[in-house]
């Protein structure tokens, strides 16, 4: 039945989420690359010992013996019943020299288990910078996979995982998260649905994460919360709502999230929050007393001209900044390692 345009095809993606989950319990594949045992994994890949136990599939040892004793590509990217691959336990694991065996054996990296959490996914979710490098070095998607509404990304900002972020920046991923191309707003613009990577890193005040989602090029101007989640229309009104402390507030200004001509805005906030007194009182008296400076004198030239240098150059080039044909001073302005030349 054909679905109505941008409404979720939940038949799809079930369809694809469930496809090829092995009906056997697990192979000794999927076991031996979850304890990261790789002769076992050499072993059972190539033949000598069995790819399933006897009592569970003793069709699929003889299959294994028709085939040269080497498993198929087919049968190293078999899902357990919960859809996870072999690669995919090596990866949520940390086992990162499985990883690599199971990369060079010809895995799929983007084969997701029931969750649409892919390997990389899986890896980032706990943690294990190396894993993840090694598959996004073998071409993994940095975005993971387009049926999960979060991206790795996202799970790093989350979790204050600042150098996974980094590398995942590195490597390509969206700034913003994955921008839903399926989901329009009433205006026809696409939307994404749920708490951008940038916002979550205010409600949890992770800064070094807020600072390499900024200085990778962050869309400060997109509404942090397209459902609704945190009851928040800016990121300046996350900023003052969560009490961050002032470091939040000056990079959020220089990077240009707030705008020459949302003054009358700031003026709101300020007399919003200024007499309140939960939370981190202290962290919000500074970053009102700095918003306050801010709204009352204008922005230095220097910093008016770095964000539309920036907006120019864009997300996607931001960060070839370093690598640029430019003097030094310039780029280590442009990238807030120098605030003033």
């Amino acid at each position: 039945m054909e679905t109505l345009k941008g409404r979720f095809d939940i038949a799809s993606a079930l369809a694809e989420t469930f496809k090829g989950i092995s009906t056997s319990v697990e192979t000794n594949l999927h076991r031996a690359s979850r304890c990261g045992d790789c002769e076992w994994m050499r072993d059972v890949m190539e033949g000598r010992r069995p790819f399933y136990e006897p009592a569970e599939d003793q069709k699929c040892n003889a299959r294994i013996k028709a085939t040269n004793t080497k498993a198929t590509i087919e049968m190293i990217n078999e899902r357990n019943k919960l859809g996870a691959t072999a690669i995919w336990l090596a990866a949520v694991m940390g086992h990162v020299e499985a990883v690599k065996l199971l990369i060079q054996s010809g895995a799929d990296l983007e084969i997701s288990d029931i969750k649409s959490q892919t390997p990389l996914y899986a890896a980032t979710k706990f943690n294990h910078l190396e894993c993840a490098r090694a598959l996004l070095e073998a071409g993994a998607n940095p975005e993971g996979c387009d049926r999960n509404l979060t991206t790795p990304i996202y799970i790093a900002a989350l979790d204050n995982y600042p150098d996974m972020m980094e590398m995942l920046l590195r490597h390509g991923a969206d700034v913003n998260g994955r921008r839903r191309t399926d989901v329009r707003s009433d205006k026809g613009e696409n939307e994404f649905r749920g708490n951008l990577p940038v916002y979550m890193t205010l409600v949890y005040r992770h800064f070094e994460c807020f600072r390499h989602l900024v200085l990778g090029g962050a869309d400060l101007c997109l509404p942090p919360s397209i459902n609704g989640a945190g009851c928040s229309t800016s990121l300046l009104n996350a900023v003052l709502r969560y009490a961050c402390d002032v470091r939040y507030m000056e990079l959020l200004i220089l990077s240009g999230g707030i705008l020459e001509n949302e003054r009358r805005e700031v003026a709101e906030f300020v007399q919003l929050y200024q007499n309140r007194t939960n939370g981190f009182v202290h962290a919000r008296e500074k970053c009102l007393k700095f918003l306050t400076q801010w709204k009352d004198h204008p922005m230095r030239l220097s910093d008016i001209t770095r964000i539309h240098i920036r907006r120019k150059i864009g997300q996607k080039r931001i960060r070839e900044i370093p690598e640029m044909e430019l003097p030094r001073r310039i780029k280590a302005f442009l990238s807030f390692r120098l605030l003033e030349l």
